[in-house]
């Protein structure tokens, strides 16, 4: 059996890694389609032992042609995001079956794009965690993936080993974290005596909210405690940097409702690389429990994050030994879980028959 793994956007492909590592491990052949952006960002670039082929899909002789002459010869297609809306009319009339993973899970109760896209026949929705299938469970079948696969990352050498090293991944938007509160804590930290700290901003931050961030930071003098990440990062780098974390910030909580649908319907990033990479996640609580990881990390209530900071830079080194190897052990059983979850989803598109399963 052949697979095409498509990503159309420059977003999301740190998710590719995960995909052709389930679709290996039920023996089936991967062919990945992506910009020439993302793979010269290349989100495979500190895994090993996955089998695919890579293909752009933004290239001149790709536009020549429909996408529904690129994908007619495989046995089914999983596209990588499903969103924005666009890509719905992209791959109408493509006739192998489908899995169409959704990053907003809502989308398939609240428009009628998307659950009539998903009410024909031959094609399911994947979504990227176990709430997110819970939450849709009552109108939708829609099973869970965990990208967790990121590879082995060596860290990148700190200049100050004595340092505790913070980090907040991914785009610097307030819609998506709680960074008032980040400063509000690190400036207690300070007053309270704490000096050796360093807070890493890994990923895009020359927005304007990134801009206005950088100003909030030089009005409350705290520059010398903050580095920021500049441009786009290949993930060989981006990885990098965040290996060298001593701890990991989602800065996700309940203090507004924009950080509501990280608790229904989709996924923070920042846990999913705190457990791919292994670095201990600082998390509101209902989050780690949402994520089944709160004996693997250390935990707040709203409000609380600077006696999280604290508590995290004075727990002793069998502890976070004990955290990392959780870590560890979550990784693989979410991974196991996964290659369950697309096996049960390729039985009900009916690529995998039942007499087959056993086999595979």
């Amino acid at each position: 059996m052949k697979c095409a793994v498509v990503e159309y956007n420059y977003c999301h492909d740190e998710t590719l890694p995960t995909l052709v590592y389930l679709l290996n491990n039920l023996g089936i052949s991967v062919d990945v389609y992506a910009s020439r952006r993302a793979i010269r960002n290349n989100p495979f670039a500190y895994t090993t032992g996955l089998s695919f082929s890579l293909r752009q899909c933004d290239g001149v002789f790709f536009k020549l042609r429909s996408d529904r002459f690129h994908f007619r010869h495989y046995d089914f297609l999983i596209l990588n995001s499903l969103e924005p809306k666009a890509i719905l009319e992209r791959v109408a009339d493509i006739q192998v079956p489908i899995l169409g993973v959704m990053h907003n899970g809502n989308l398939i109760r609240t428009d009628p794009d998307y659950a009539s896209f998903f009410g024909e026949s031959g094609r399911k929705p994947l979504v990227l965690a176990r709430h997110i299938s819970d939450f849709l469970s009552g109108t939708t079948v829609a099973r869970w993936v965990s990208p967790v696969l990121l590879g082995q990352v060596k860290p990148a050498k700190s200049d100050n080993l004595d340092e505790v090293r913070l980090c907040v991944q991914g785009n610097l938007e307030f819609e998506r974290r709680n960074y008032e509160c980040l400063l509000d804590a690190i400036e207690q930290l300070i007053v309270d005596g704490v000096r050796k700290l360093k807070v890493m901003i890994i990923g895009r931050n020359g927005t304007n909210d990134g801009l206005i961030f950088r100003e909030q930071i030089r009005k409350r003098n705290l520059v010398s405690f903050f580095e920021f990440s500049k441009g786009e990062l290949p993930y060989k780098n981006y990885y990098e940097f965040i290996a060298k974390a001593n701890f990991l910030l989602p800065l996700v909580d309940t203090t507004s409702s924009h950080y509501r649908p990280y608790f229904l319907d989709k996924v923070t990033t920042s846990v999913l690389v705190s457990i791919g990479m292994g670095v201990i996640p600082i998390i509101h609580e209902q989050l780690a429990d949402l994520y089944g990881i709160k004996s693997e990390s250390v935990t707040y209530e709203d409000g609380e994050l600077p006696d999280a900071l604290k508590r995290a830079f004075s727990t002793d080194r069998d502890t976070l030994e004990k955290l990392h190897s959780g870590l560890a052990s979550k990784r693989e059983a979410l991974l196991s879980e996964s290659i369950d979850n697309m096996r049960e989803t390729l039985r009900d598109l009916g690529l995998i028959p039942k007499e087959e399963q056993r086999q595979l």
